[in-house]
């Protein structure tokens, strides 16, 4: 655990936009590219990176679909008014697409008021990385790596810095005996179920509703069926009709379709009895942002996130 944050991120290539980039090019770009966020940048010189100004995360994206998704709108050619994506006629769905996409990214950075600009020298060592990722009363997901002039070298995320530390950690008895269902579970995303059968668009607005980046999605005897993030929103990148599809039918549509280089993240989960150093690595290998915790009969009891993890890191390490 000797490395600097500039060696965690050397050899990385920075995908940014800039603040007068559409959301729509973000959205690309993050779909394209897997990303759940991007970094608003001044470029400095040519296409190089500059100052960032702050990052778009696709929970900005679920949040400002919130609001333009339920703005009173008036169809164009005099034939009425609608409240609600639900009750759009296609010329309103249009015209409420069309405003979600021509935004510039600088006006959603942050939107959903969960996610902002953390910056980190270049400098600084894996454990003090560690200690301020796990800052207890913060939720730090991503974090710009600058030089010592400001400007942009890096985007470190919690995945990648537990990625790094992972064979460090097996090592440590302190973390072995940490067990998924007895993690203090801190994070902003508290576990939370919408049924199978809900609207798409709702369960979007739920997550919204309640702070969250995901939702597990539960049959009509409650045990987990799937999960739905706020990154499976790329799934209506194309086409704003979907999102009044079933979350069933809205997730079977979308990850039928290879967007970018991998499918968008679905249900991975474990025992209660699982350890730390287990729910890393099952982490680590399907590349998730969170596993919920399950009982007997598969129903959900809990979340574990990334943020937990590194909560509990902190307080092991510190």
């Amino acid at each position: 655990m000797n490395k600097t944050a500039r060696e965690l991120v050397s050899g990385q290539q920075v995908e940014w936009v800039r603040p007068d980039d559409l959301v729509d090019q973000a959205f690309q770009k993050m779909a394209k590219h897997d990303l759940t966020a991007l970094p608003v940048v001044e470029p400095s010189t040519g296409t190089a990176p500059g100052a960032i100004k702050g990052f778009v995360d696709v929970v900005d994206l679920v949040a400002f679909l919130a609001n333009v998704g339920t703005r009173i709108m008036t169809n164009p050619y005099g034939a009425g008014e609608s409240r609600s994506i639900a009750t759009d006629d296609v010329a309103i769905l249009h015209r409420r697409s069309k405003e979600f996409r021509i935004t510039n990214t600088v006006e959603i950075s942050d939107y959903c008021k969960r996610n902002p600009l953390h910056k980190v020298n270049q400098n600084m060592s894996t454990k003090d990385l560690i200690n301020f990722f796990g800052k207890s009363n913060e939720y730090i997901h991503r974090v710009a790596v600058v030089d010592d002039n400001h400007n942009l070298i890096g985007v470190l995320t919690q995945s990648m810095l537990l990625r790094c530390i992972h064979g460090d950690l097996s090592q440590m008895r302190e973390i072995n005996d940490l067990k998924a269902g007895s993690l203090r579970m801190t994070e902003v995303n508290k576990l939370a179920t919408v049924p199978a059968d809900m609207v798409a668009f709702d369960a979007f607005m739920t997550m919204h509703k309640e702070g969250l980046s995901s939702l597990a999605v539960v049959s009509g005897n409650g045990e987990i069926f799937e999960n739905i993030s706020a990154t499976d929103l790329k799934g209506a990148l194309t086409d704003f009709k979907r999102l009044l599809l079933s979350v069933r039918d809205y997730l079977a549509v979308t990850r039928a379709v290879v967007i970018g280089k991998k499918r968008a993240e679905g249900l991975v989960y474990c025992e209660r009895e699982k350890s730390l150093v287990e729910v890393m690595n099952r982490i680590n290998e399907t590349r998730v942002h969170r596993l919920y915790v399950v009982d007997e009969q598969r129903k959900p009891v809990g979340v574990v996130s990334l943020t937990d993890i590194c909560h509990s890191l902190q307080r092991v390490i510190a």
